[in-house]
C-alpha cells in the first residue's frame, strides 16, 4: 500500500505478527458467539463447555500463529552455518569489511546473516532490517528488482560496498560484485533539497546522493530552518507527480519529472514479464516537465543482439486516444544500465503536460532472440502498456523520461571519523569547513536521538531512511542514541494482562460470566 499507517511506521520490529494475531482474535470472537447460540438452542450451558471453547480457541490461535511463522523458521533458528565459503573470499574484496557493507540478495535468511557476523560482516539487507520501514525496504530489498545501476544506487545509500548474489558452501565463495556506487557510512551534504514526499524523497535521494546533494524528508518549515546560513536549499512541496506541470529550476525539475516517470514500476514487488517487440509495443505517459530530450526503456537484451532498435515518438490528441503526428523518431543512442536502452532526441520544448505515446521496434534482429519490453502488472496507477497498438490498462511498461542532467551539488571538505560503542549507539567526530548536515547510514526511527558537543539536536530524516543532524562548522562530536519507544513497554503490559486473563478464564471459569 502507498499510505503509510503512522504507528507502524515507527516500528522497529517485524509489524505483521500483532497484527495477524489481532485480526485472528477479533475474527474468532464471532465463531464463539455462533457456537454459544447453537449451545443455548440445545438445552447445553455455556458456562459447562467455557473452559473447552477457551482452550480450543487458544490452541487454535496458537497453531495458526505457528503456521504463520514456519516459513521463516530460520528466524528463530540458531544452527549456524559453516562460514567457511566466506572467508575464501579475495582479500581486496574482505577488506571492504572495515568500511563498508555486504547486500544479500537471499535477505530473509537470519543463517546467513549469522555466517556474515561471524566472519566480520556487516549485512546491509539482514532481516529484519529491510521490515524495519517501508523507506528501508524500498532502498534495502525492493531495489533486487531494479536495473543494475538502479540497484546499485539503492544499495550505495546504505554503504553496500559488496553485493553477494548466491550463498556460500563449505568450500565455494559466493559470487560477489564490488559495488561502484557505494557510499561511506557517514558522509556529509552541504546542498540540500527538502521533500514533503517520503516516497519521493527515497527515489530522488538514490539518484542524487551520489551528485552531493542530501535529500531531507521534512515540510516548509524544516526547509526554512536548514535555509539559515549561506547553504544551496530546495524545497518540493507535496506529490508533484500528481501536478499537470512542474515548476523549479530546470535540474532539480528534470530529476523529479525522471522519479515521477519510474513510479509506476519501482515500487512494484514483482518480477516483469516481457511482450515481445511487434508493430506497435511501447507506452503511454504525460511528461511533467518541458525539455523532454530522451526515452530509457528496458529492454530485456543487453546489446544490440544483430539488429538496430528504433522509436517513434507520438503525441495523442485531447481525447487521450487518438495518435497524432510523430515529433521524434530515432535509433537506439546507447544501453546505460545493462538493460536499459537509452534513445535520445532533440529536445521538446513544451513538453509539460502533454500526452505521448511511444514504440519501439527492432529491425533485423534474429527471429530466435528477438528483444521484448519489460512489464509488470499495475498496482497502483493505471496501465500505460501498448500492444499492437492498443492499451493495456492493467499492465505498465518499464521505462523513464529523460531531461536532461541531473543537478550536481558541491563536495565538502569534511573530515568524518566514527565509532560504534555499542548496539543502537553511534560517535562521529566532524570537522567541518562550513555547515553542513552529517548523515548516517543507519535506519531512521523517532527514538533516536542526537547530541552535538553534548547538546541535544534535531534528527532529520536524510537520504530516504537514514539519520541525518545538522552541524555548524568547525569541530564537534556527534552522538547518536536509540532508546526503546514507551510504546514497546506499554505492549509488553498489555500483553501480560491479557495472558493473565486467559489463563484465569481456564483455571476458574466460574468466576467469569458469559451471556
Amino acid at each position: 500500500q502507498r499510505d503509510e499507517v503512522p504507528l507502524l511506521s515507527d516500528i522497529r520490529f517485524p509489524r505483521m505478527y500483532p497484527i495477524a494475531m489481532l485480526g485472528l482474535a477479533l475474527g474468532g470472537a464471532y465463531p464463539v458467539h455462533v457456537a454459544g447460540r447453537w449451545l443455548a438452542t440445545r438445552s447445553i450451558s455455556v458456562r459447562q463447555v467455557a473452559p473447552a471453547l477457551t482452550l480450543a480457541l487458544a490452541l487454535g490461535l496458537a497453531t495458526l500463529f505457528l503456521v504463520d511463522v514456519w516459513p521463516m523458521s530460520s528466524y528463530y533458528d540458531l544452527e549456524q552455518p559453516s562460514t567457511a565459503g566466506y572467508r575464501r573470499l579475495p582479500r581486496g574484496i574482505r577488506d571492504e569489511k572495515s568500511s563498508g557493507r555486504v547486500a544479500v540478495q537471499h535477505y530473509p535468511d537470519s543463517r546467513i546473516d549469522l555466517a556474515l557476523l561471524e566472519d566480520g560482516w556487516e549485512n546491509a539487507t539482514g532481516w529484519p532490517h529491510p521490515t524495519a520501514g517501508k523507506e528501508m525496504w524500498r532502498l534495502a530489498a525492493a531495489s533486487w528488482l531494479y536495473p543494475p545501476g538502479q540497484r546499485e544506487r539503492a544499495l550505495g545509500l546504505a554503504g553496500a560496498s559488496v553485493l553477494f548474489y548466491d550463498d556460500a558452501d563449505d568450500s565455494t565463495p559466493p559470487a560477489t560484485v564490488r559495488n561502484p556506487r557505494a557510499l561511506p557510512l557517514v558522509r556529509s551534504y552541504r546542498d540540500l533539497v527538502v521533500v514533503e514526499d517520503p516516497h519521493l524523497a527515497t527515489d530522488l535521494a538514490v539518484d542524487l546522493a551520489s551528485r552531493n546533494i542530501g535529500v531531507i524528508t521534512g515540510d516548509a518549515g524544516t526547509a526554512r530552518k536548514l535555509a539559515r546560513g549561506n547553504r544551496s536549499i530546495e524545497f518540493v512541496a507535496g506529490d508533484p507527480c500528481a501536478r499537470e506541470r512542474l515548476d523549479g529550476p530546470e535540474a532539480l525539475v528534470g530529476a523529479v519529472a525522471r522519479v515521477c516517470s519510474r513510479r509506476p514500476w519501482l515500487p512494484n514487488l514483482s518480477v516483469p514479464e516481457t511482450v515481445r517487440l511487434g508493430t506497435a509495443t511501447g507506452a503511454v505517459f504525460r511528461s511533467p516537465a518541458d525539455g523532454l530530450r530522451g526515452i530509457d526503456v528496458v529492454l530485456t537484451v543487453g546489446q544490440f543482439p544483430g539488429g538496430q532498435f528504433d522509436l517513434t515518438l507520438r503525441e495523442l490528441g485531447d481525447d487521450g486516444t487518438t495518435l497524432g503526428p510523430v515529433v521524434r523518431q530515432v535509433p537506439a543512442s546507447d544501453i546505460v544500465d545493462v538493460t536499459l536502452v537509452r534513445f535520445a532526441f532533440d529536445p521538446l520544448p513544451r513538453s509539460a503536460g502533454r500526452t505521448y505515446a511511444f514504440t519501439v521496434r527492432c529491425s533485423g534482429c534474429d527471429p530466435d532472440t528477438d528483444p521484448a519490453l519489460a512489464s509488470l502488472e499495475s498496482v497502483d496507477d493505471d496501465g500505460n502498456l501498448v500492444v499492437g497498438g492498443r492499451l493495456d490498462a492493467e499492465r505498465v511498461g518499464l521505462f523513464a523520461l529523460d531531461y536532461g542532467e541531473a543537478p550536481r551539488g558541491t563536495a565538502t571538505d569534511a573530515s568524518l571519523r566514527y565509532s560504534r560503542p555499542g548496539d543502537g549507539q553511534w560517535r562521529v567526530r566532524a570537522d567541518l569547513p562550513e555547515k553542513a548536515v552529517v548523515v548516517v547510514a543507519e535506519g531512521y526511527f523517532p527514538s533516536w536521538s542526537a547530541r552535538i558537543d553534548g547538546k541535544p539536536a534535531p534528527v532529520l530524516r536524510a537520504d530516504g531512511a537514514f539519520i541525518g543532524v545538522e552541524v555548524g562548522r568547525g569541530r564537534h562530536t556527534i552522538t547518536l542514541d536509540y532508546d526503546p519507544p514507551s510504546t514497546l513497554a506499554i505492549g509488553l503490559v498489555v500483553s501480560v494482562i491479557v495472558l493473565a486473563l486467559v489463563v484465569a478464564m481456564i483455571v476458574a471459569p466460574r468466576r467469569f460470566r458469559f451471556t
